[in-house]
């Protein structure tokens, strides 16, 4: 740290009484590596006097962490992401409702690796040393698991009465291989979709039964997919001419992404849809920025599924580390023109994503299946309280476990005046995807 000019550790901190005492605790955890200590990490519910004065945002039992170090000579070989592997892993298996830590400002390694697993900045405390940002996670549960219940709730032959025309702003819509595929996903790790439909059904399913557009979504799961998805879209699309509006997909990060998106604008699909929980990206990278700029130069909108729930330990990625309301608050903000929606209305950062909305003109939300009270949410959902020119409804159909129109029901008693029961199911979608009148 003397090299590096981080003044932090001194002969007073950590001391080897401070060690010593950690391991009568059986507090310090060791990472050995080719039989060598590499590592240390100290776990316990210690929290400095300091911490009382901090804006914390996650209440109940707080696993701390202290002194997390690697030997220098073992640095940059990615040991320090798997000490808090195993923090995390530590405070999940105990029953713990959230991590808190402190890191010094002047340490910019360790607290860039703090934002990079997407740890919430809480506040600074000023301790012996300095000035310490205070870090927070939550440990959530996954919000789906396997045998998740399929309702057998009722449903109508027809559009509620009393709606607006409806606009169904996110549908999934895919080969057969793959909705084959995501159907037998679904049945091991979330619920059986009540709606098992071969892809060419989805369309005329729906707009028999009185919804007015669609909005058709799909998205890559690997690198080498995105062209021929976006043939399949184009095509399966065209022939419900302005009623159908299909988005492309594309795998960041893959080679010529960029290329892959300008072809499907090309083809006519009128947006871009991305799911970070199932494709893993970072929506702060370079990669990121070059697929932005390409939706931005043609004007078309983004579908991008960057909230943290639903999340399944099925993902190979942990949304939690990858996905924020702060992580994207800076694509906003750097390409204030592009149009930008968050399916789920954010979940679970409901309130971070509502106060984005009254800051950004430049993002939309969706209802998807956040209405229909299947999910557990820490906070009622009032649609009221969002800007109701920013909200558009979405059904998820058919990847759905109840009726197909339970969401449009609920939409009936949410409150909602006239004018902005019409945004929220009309208007708004035809702003976002730039539909024809």
């Amino acid at each position: 740290m003397d090299a590096q000019d981080i003044p932090q550790w001194d002969e007073v901190y950590p001391s080897r009484e401070d060690l010593a005492e950690d391991i009568r605790n059986q507090a310090l955890y060791v990472l050995e590596t080719g039989g060598h200590a590499a590592g240390l990490i100290v776990l316990n519910e210690d929290q400095a006097p300091e911490y009382a004065g901090v804006s914390w945002r996650y209440d109940g039992r707080a696993l701390v962490i202290h002194r997390l170090t690697i030997d220098p000579a073992r640095q940059g070989k990615g040991l320090a992401s798997r000490l808090m592997d195993f923090a995390e892993e530590t405070a999940a298996a105990r029953g713990y409702d959230c991590i808190r830590l402190d890191a010094f400002t002047r340490n910019p390694a360790a607290c860039a690796l703090y934002r990079k697993r997407g740890y919430r900045n809480a506040g600074v405390v000023r301790l012996r040393k300095g000035d310490f940002h205070c870090f927070e996670t939550p440990i959530q549960t996954t919000m789906l698991t396997s045998r998740m219940p399929s309702l057998d709730d009722p449903e109508g032959s027809t559009v509620p009465e009393g709606l607006p025309p409806v606009i169904d702003a996110h549908v999934h819509i895919t080969t057969p291989s793959i909705a084959s595929a995501i159907q037998k996903w679904f049945d091991e790790h979330a619920w059986h979709i009540r709606y098992p439909l071969d892809p060419t059904r989805v369309i005329d399913f729906l707009l028999s039964r009185g919804i007015h557009r669609i909005v058709a979504l799909q998205y890559a799961h690997k690198p080498g997919l995105a062209r021929r998805l976006n043939e399949f879209m184009a095509d399966r699309c065209r022939p419900y001419g302005h009623r159908v509006t299909g988005l492309a997909t594309v795998f960041p990060g893959e080679r010529d992404a960029e290329g892959i998106l300008q072809e499907g604008f090309d083809a006519g699909l009128g947006g871009l849809k991305l799911h970070a929980h199932v494709q893993c990206f970072d929506m702060n990278s370079d990669s990121m920025d070059r697929l932005y700029e390409c939706c931005r130069r043609n004007r078309k909108p983004m579908v991008m599924h960057v909230g943290r729930e639903p999340k399944s330990a099925a993902y190979n990625c942990d949304p939690y580390r990858i996905c924020s309301a702060e992580k994207l608050e800076r694509v906003l903000r750097d390409f204030p023109d592009l149009r930008i929606c968050v399916p789920h209305l954010g979940l679970d950062e409901l309130s971070a994503y509502r106060r984005l909305l009254e800051r950004y003109d430049n993002l939309w939300l969706d209802t998807t299946m956040v209405l229909a009270g299947y999910f557990p949410v820490e906070e009622a959902i009032d649609l009221g309280s969002y800007r109701p020119d920013r909200v558009m409804y979405g059904s998820d159909f058919p990847n759905i476990p109840y009726a197909w129109d339970r969401e449009l029901k609920a939409m009936k008693t949410t409150g909602l005046s006239g004018h902005a029961l019409e945004q929220v199911v009309h208007a708004n979608a035809v702003r976002f995807f730039d539909m024809p009148g």
